[in-house]
């Protein structure tokens, strides 16, 4: 039996995640568990951990939070309560990097814009392949942390978290 408590944080859990804009929802569950699922892969090479068994454990977690809401076991369903103020949960503030990439990048026409990701990371994987060939540089791993950058710089602006230079005090 879920104590009081157990059973609050169950639900305020579930209510974060149905306010989330459609969008996005997909994303908080896919990328812990590819996270989950890349610690699980260097366990597994590392210390013989059983490949596939904390991918397992996240998908189960998964489901525990989000499956007995879904059900109405957490009791009556209540209403989610609305966001009043609809405001984005952090705001980067200050003109640095991130808003300037982001702004050059915008502003590029459609078809060099296509260009840009796919350059980023072929310079990156073919950097990566010969450290890896030259200077017994781990496989990969350049390229994995270009992909870091990228998001780092990328998903904070999508998203609405870099305030622009009009909304600084």
């Amino acid at each position: 039996m879920l104590m009081k408590a157990d059973r609050e944080r169950l639900i305020a859990m579930n209510h974060w995640y149905d306010r989330l804009p459609q969008e996005w929802r997909f994303h908080f569950v896919l990328w812990p568990l590819m996270l989950i699922g890349v610690l699980n892969m260097l366990l597994t090479l590392s210390l013989r951990f059983p490949f596939g068994l904390l991918l397992l454990f996240g998908i189960v977690a998964t489901v525990a939070v989000r499956l007995p809401y879904v059900l109405g076991f957490l009791g009556p369903r209540p209403a989610v309560p609305e966001d009043r103020n609809n405001a984005p949960p952090i705001v980067i503030r200050g003109d640095g990097y991130i808003g300037y990439l982001n702004r050059r990048y915008d502003a590029l026409p459609e078809h060099q814009r296509f260009w840009v990701l796919p350059v980023i990371l072929l310079t990156a994987g073919a950097i990566n392949m010969l450290l890896s060939f030259q200077q017994l540089f781990p496989f990969g791993l350049l390229f994995l942390l270009v992909v870091l950058a990228l998001m780092v710089i990328r998903f904070p602006y999508i998203w609405g978290w870099v305030a622009e230079r009009s909304e600084r005090p």
